[in-house]
This record gives structure tokens, sequence and C-alpha cells, in this order.
């Protein structure tokens, strides 16, 4: 799911900011396109590792771990949930029109696992992504591109960042990285060490793996890896 077609409008926008935080939650946040796939790994911690009886389709993942800021289900998903939640966004922790979000986040979080990736890998991904959706259908430069990217507050015309400026996103997680409830990720060095990663993950989310079922989310993720760098 990206900036496009998520709650952004006045109403919509003030619907997430009064979103009601349980103690107990937990957050999956990034930038768009900067590697939300972490929530299949994810996923795969909370069904006990067994990848012969997980079901990983979209459909599952995404019933396990709702977007937030999707029109549907989402926001009426995650109300009916039981805790704790697992919830997905891609909320800057502070922005002028989601204050009270914020406030209500800082105050009774549990845990946010934050990932970010290098920016030009999220931009260009972006880009292949509003060149592709029918939705979008951008038909810019890729130059334009990158100066709307790099110029967050620039409008070339089409539906574009509604989460704000990378950098400023990433900059205000980064400086909450020492709070003990925060697990800041890059997704290069996931990806350089996955079984270490795993091995964090399942610590920060009081999952405990059995040693073959950390082997085989190892083994499953270590094969994605290798095949997407071919």
């Amino acid at each position: 799911m990206s900036p496009v077609n998520v709650r952004t409008d006045r109403k919509d926008g003030k619907d997430v900011a009064t979103f009601p935080v349980r103690k107990d939650d937990v957050w999956i946040v990034s930038y768009p396109r900067a590697g939300v796939w972490l929530q299949d790994l994810i996923y795969l911690l909370l069904e006990g590792g067994d990848l012969n009886t997980t079901d990983l389709s979209l459909e599952s993942v995404e019933d396990s771990i709702p977007f937030l800021e999707a029109p549907s289900p989402g926001m009426e998903l995650l109300k009916t949930l039981p805790s704790p939640r697992y919830i997905k966004s891609h909320l800057p922790l502070r922005t002028a029109a989601r204050g009270r979000q914020e406030q209500r986040m800082q105050g009774k979080r549990k845990k946010v696992i934050y990932i970010t990736r290098n920016p030009k890998d999220v931009m260009c991904s972006f880009y292949d992504f509003h060149r592709t959706v029918r939705m979008v259908h951008y038909k810019g430069t890729f130059h334009q591109f990158f100066y709307r990217f790099i110029n967050i507050n620039v409008r070339l015309g089409f539906t574009f960042m509604g989460y704000g400026s990378y950098f400023r996103h990433v900059l205000e997680w980064w400086e909450q990285r020492k709070d003990n409830n925060l697990l800041f990720l890059k997704y290069e060095d996931v990806r350089q060490d996955i079984r270490s990663s795993i091995e964090q993950l399942a610590n920060f989310l009081e999952r405990p793996l059995t040693p073959a079922a950390l082997k085989s989310i190892y083994t499953h993720f270590e094969e994605e890896a290798a095949y997407n760098r071919k």
C-alpha cells in the first residue's frame, strides 16, 4: 500500500490522529517503499516460524498486521482485533496534523519496529510504483520525480508523498533509537545478516524460536534474498 490510496484528506487524517492506541500495541513503521516485506518476517514469528503451516499470502498477512491508513479495512479491522495488536503504518513520528497521535504513541506504546532504507532505493521503487499503478499512472520524467522527492513541498501536479519528507521521517524516528521500546532497523543490515536480524526481532517481540524454526525462517528469507540479488 502506498500513499496514493490512503487516508490523507482532512477528515480521514483526523480519524488516524485520534485512533485509540493500546498500551500493548506493536507497531511496524516505515516510510513507504522502505522495506515493508518485514511484516512477512514478523508474521512468521507470530505464527511460531512453521513455514509448513503458515499461510504467507498477502491477505493472511494483512489480516494479522493491518495497515492503519488503508481506507479499508484498516482502522475498522484494527478496532475489532484483540490485544496485542500488530499494526503496520507509514506515519511520521511527529507532524503538525498528527500531534495528538504522537503524544498517544509516545505515552502508551509498548513496542515499535522502525525500518529504513537507502533513499535512492526508496525513491526508485516509488518512481516505478507511480509509473505502473493504474490509479496513479505518473507520466512525468525521472528528473521531475527526483526533484519532488528531494523538495517535498514542491507540487508537480500528481499525488505523491502523503507522509512528508523521507529525510524528516527517518530522522524523527532515528532520534528515538535509544528508547528501549523502539527497534530501529536498516533494510541493508537486515539483508546482510538475516539470521542475526531474525534473532533480534524474536527477542524484541518476546517470541522465542526453536532451533528448527530459526533455521526454517532463515533458509526461507536467505533464498528470497539470493533470488533478489540475481
